[in-house]
């Protein structure tokens, strides 16, 4: 709804005006008056309306020199000059102000009417393009963010992830080289989820500062995954070293922009369909960190052999994590690892064979059908005839597959969320309503109920809601005598022309005519 100010020195035209207005133009209403030029200057600053209506002979400051002061802070305001004086001197200098037209009194309402809602439309056209190049520009950051996002869930959960990067190469820049960069956020909440898109906006700018492309994956528990990329292969040394600056910069920034203490991880610069390794080693990073803030997987000391009883105990740690699908399972589990590394080939493949069946056991709690993802005797087969420098790459993508089981075999808990999250658009689809407020409500993040959200129901958040709002609408036409804009606003629309559109683009004709249908049925 647009505001309009009238401004006049006459209480009785002030009156006539605004009940003309307010009941012949359904997209603005007089929100505020002004009997003097001073007082239209100080509403205009206050209210800001789109139209001012005002008179060149108001007390005090005139209308003019009262347009001059308004254009400085409001110069986009439209103004329509009312007077009793047809003089070509006020109408040359209101050309001059860009006054949008002058109304000579006494005022014929139909035109008056006329020339607002020529206004009006005006302004919404304006209003659309803005609207339309910043939707634009919205629509494509979410576009590369969810790209960004599909790379990185294709590296973590997809051995075979090369023929998914294809399908992104076209939209993201990605070299032929790269390593990952693993942040680990310390904290006790998951207080941070809200600040995902000022970390990822953070990250992306330090990229960019030091020439580098890469990608920025989501906030998956309390990590953020970002992959470093490069055309060509360069020095080592060099690599590491602008792998360094911008680590620590991520952890510099982070701290003082949110407030979060952080833990990352550096892999090496692979080749792209080995990326999987360098992602292994920057969480073999932070699990082996002995205190320093950022640390390379080259740079990782000579570790001391894990006593039996911290192995002992580091067990139940994985098995605790994967029946509670915590997402420190995986670093758990590389911690491990790591701590076989002084056994012989043989005693050590011996251990891999046990962790895994014993991540297998874990998973059962969610998992029933584990034997579908995980052979027991294939797998000793298998791991008896690796060489030693495939096994902790063949052991991580074993250890995968029990994860991604225990994942997908999870339906239960997904379904609630949805079914939480349904029960509540029902509830509240007559207010304000946004996937920000429903994700709270679910305690997801946003990004993950919009996944899950269109898995489970085929529709986005945006279109299931404006269906139930329809539907709604339709209930309500068919069995109340109510008018299509009180419909509109007992359906959580609060503009009647932006609810005929939705209700003509779903159902395929307009509110108007679906009740004149509704009257032929009934006679």
């Amino acid at each position: 709804m647009y505001k309009i100010l009238v401004a006049d020195e006459e209480r009785a035209f002030i009156n006539e005006i605004t009940d003309t207005i307010n009941k012949k133009i359904d997209r603005a209403k007089v929100v505020d008056y002004a009997i003097t030029g001073r007082d239209a200057i100080d509403k205009a600053k206050l209210i800001k309306p789109e139209i001012i209506l005002l008179d060149v002979k108001i007390s005090g400051i005139n209308g003019l020199e009262a347009i001059k002061s308004i254009r400085r802070f409001l110069p986009e305001v439209h103004i329509i000059i009312v007077s009793s004086y047809d003089y070509f001197g006020f109408l040359r200098e209101a050309i001059r102000l860009s006054v949008d037209d002058y109304i000579l009194k006494p005022v014929n309402k139909t035109n008056l009417v006329d020339v607002l809602n020529g206004i009006i439309d005006e302004i919404q056209i304006d209003d659309t393009q803005v609207h339309s190049e910043d939707l634009g520009q919205i629509v494509m950051n979410d576009v590369i963010e969810a790209t960004e996002h599909n790379i990185v869930y294709s590296v973590l959960f997809n051995k075979n992830f090369e023929s998914q990067l294809l399908k992104y190469q076209n939209m993201i820049k990605i070299g032929q080289n790269a390593c990952v960069i693993s942040t680990e956020i310390i904290s006790q909440t998951n207080k941070y989820s809200d600040d995902y898109q000022q970390m990822r906006s953070c990250i992306k700018s330090i990229m960019k500062d030091n020439k580098t492309e890469g990608v920025v994956g989501p906030l998956i528990g309390n990590r953020i995954v970002s992959i470093i990329s490069f055309d060509e292969v360069l020095d080592s040394s060099y690599i590491k070293s602008i792998m360094y600056q911008i680590a620590n910069c991520i952890h510099v920034n982070l701290n003082k922009e949110i407030g979060a203490d952080t833990k990352i991880g550096i892999g090496n610069l692979v080749l792209l369909e080995e990326l999987y390794t360098s992602y292994e080693e920057s969480l073999r990073s932070i699990a082996l960190n002995e205190g320093e803030d950022v640390l390379h997987i080259d740079d990782i000391s000579n570790r001391k052999r894990m006593d039996c009883k911290e192995y002992v105990e580091m067990q139940l740690k994985l098995v605790e994590s994967i029946k509670l699908a915590k997402e420190e399972a995986m670093i758990i589990y590389c911690s491990l690892l790591q701590a076989l590394e002084l056994l012989t080939e043989k005693h050590r493949k011996s251990k891999i064979v046990e962790l895994l069946v014993l991540s297998c056991y874990a998973s059962k709690t969610y998992c029933k059908n584990e034997n579908e993802y995980f052979d027991y005797s294939d797998m000793v087969e298998n791991i008896n005839k690796l060489e030693k420098n495939d096994l902790d790459i063949w052991a991580i993508y074993q250890f995968e597959l029990i994860i991604k089981a225990t994942r997908n075999n999870n339906n239960e808990k997904v379904s609630n969320v949805v079914s939480m999250a349904l029960k509540y658009i029902e509830e509240h689809y007559k207010e304000e309503l946004s996937l920000e407020d429903v994700s709270k409500h679910v305690s997801v993040s946003p990004q993950y109920l919009s996944k899950l959200f269109k898995e489970e129901t085929n529709s986005n958040f945006v279109e299931y809601t404006t269906k139930l709002r329809i539907e709604k609408a339709k209930d309500l036409m068919n069995s109340t005598d109510k008018t299509i804009k009180e419909i509109c606003f007992s359906v959580g629309y609060h503009d009647p022309n932006y609810f005929s559109r939705k209700f003509k683009s779903i159902v395929g004709i307009s509110p108007t005519d679906y009740l004149k249908g509704k009257e032929i049925v009934m006679y």
